[in-house]
């Protein structure tokens, strides 16, 4: 059960440094698509945004889901269930 005060901060805790990862992330990875393939071309830096958005969303979501499967929503061990 989830429902103790430790348990609840370690949870929001989690949550919102992932969420300013998550953040750090994106800006990153469009200012590195940024430097990478420069031009003026207005649809060529949207493809460009739109490329680097979901390559960095996407990986990082599998990130984020492998972090929360193991450290968040992992069973606690020192609980005898009772």
């Amino acid at each position: 059960q989830r429902d103790s005060t430790e348990q609840l901060g370690r949870d929001a805790t989690v949550f919102w440094v992932l969420a300013v990862a998550g953040l750090v992330s994106s800006s990153a990875t469009l200012w590195i698509a940024a430097q990478l393939f420069p031009t003026d071309d207005a649809t060529w830096r949207g493809v460009r945004v739109f490329v680097a958005s979901l390559t960095g969303t996407g990986v990082f979501w599998v990130g984020r889901y492998l972090i929360a499967d193991r450290w968040l929503f992992a069973d606690d061990p020192d609980d005898d269930g009772s």
